[in-house]
């Protein structure tokens, strides 16, 4: 991994972000004095935005991980929320230590839900998350697309 910056943002190669995303989740971090930084995010169905609304208030200031992650796995309930890599902004040395080795990586047993794990893994070595509820992220869909079929059959 070649990140030498402070903070470690992750991208899916089809979506994108508002102009103001790393803007506002730094902020976060550095006034908030918190190790990761998350956000709402929209879905772009092909051109139809939405918003990923929560069913329940999600509290907007820094929280200790352990209860965070009840924000984090109740999806139904905290859909803007989720487990998402791509919604948070993550302090470096959680992921890569000073030497420049490898805290926390992505593991190919886990598959096609290694993100999820890698979220956690790194979600427990922090001492506080906050959310944003604002939504800065958007998550692209394509009509069709395999991932977007599984998707919708989930919900």
């Amino acid at each position: 991994m070649a990140a030498t910056g402070s903070y470690i943002g992750f991208v899916d190669s089809d979506d994108y972000l508002s102009v103001d995303y790393y803007e506002e989740l730094v902020n976060v971090i550095v006034h908030g004095d918190v190790d990761i930084a998350t956000c709402g995010y929209y879905f772009d169905n092909s051109g139809k935005i939405t918003i990923a609304k929560n069913k329940e208030k999600v509290p907007t200031e820094p929280m200790k991980t352990t209860s965070f992650f009840a924000y984090m796995y109740e999806r139904d309930t905290y859909k803007g929320v989720g487990s998402y890599l791509w919604t948070r902004l993550i302090k470096r040395e959680l992921i890569k230590k000073s030497d420049g080795t490898l805290e926390t990586f992505f593991k190919k047993e886990y598959g096609g839900i290694d993100d999820i794990v890698f979220v956690a893994e790194v979600s427990l070595k922090s001492n506080n998350i906050q959310y944003i509820d604002k939504p800065l992220y958007y998550y692209f869909q394509r009509e069709g697309s395999i991932v977007h079929d599984d998707y919708m059959q989930l919900n």
